[in-house]
């Protein structure tokens, strides 16, 4: 059978929702293969659009490079530089569909709102994560998500959404919280 887990305090749990980025770094992973793109210290994140949902995408994806990574990547990149990560809202594509390409030098984030491109953002995470290193596969992919709004109630406490936490929540694709409305009109039970 399994091993018990050991004890954990009351509401312990809130500890580990606010942590967005964990470690992630294996050091088992095997190193870079040739068709892939391996992200270090001399990369650069550029946000090309100067919308604050990209703005804040870039921070999120720095944070997530030193803490799940273990590599410093700076958020002072030029949108079109070499060894850049740029993130920008790209018309092209339909209202909720994010594209990411990956090149040897020059990984692309983007998608048809500062929204999308945020979602895009997290699945380059999502790949990263499960290689186990900061690289990822060269190539073209395309995110289409099924529907918007995709909401959830608050996991952390009633009416409670801390910033790490909807980060959290933005990170598992949920683009919008559900509050509870009481009389006197638009106001919440946390008021």
């Amino acid at each position: 059978f399994g091993s018990a887990l050991p004890a954990e305090t009351n509401f312990a749990f809130r500890t580990r929702l606010l942590e967005v980025h964990p470690p992630r770094l294996s050091r088992e992973a095997p190193p870079a293969r040739a068709d892939e793109t391996s992200v270090d210290a001399s990369w650069r994140i550029a946000a090309a659009d100067d919308h604050p949902t990209i703005r804040h995408a870039a921070r999120d994806l720095a944070d997530y490079f030193r803490r799940s990574m273990g590599v410093a990547v700076g958020t002072d990149g030029k949108p079109d530089g070499v060894r850049t990560i740029t993130l920008a809202v790209t018309p092209e594509t339909n209202s909720l569909t994010a594209r990411v390409s990956v090149e040897v030098d020059r990984i692309r984030i983007g998608g048809a709102t500062p929204r999308e491109v945020f979602q895009a953002s997290c699945r380059l995470e999502d790949e990263m994560n499960a290689r186990g290193r900061p690289v990822v596969r060269r190539g073209v992919r395309t995110y289409t998500r099924l529907f918007s709004p995709r909401m959830t109630h608050s996991g952390y406490a009633v009416e409670t959404f801390p910033d790490a936490y909807l980060d959290r929540l933005a990170h598992a694709g949920m683009d919008a919280i559900l509050v509870f409305i009481e009389d006197p009109q638009d106001v919440t039970r946390k008021g």
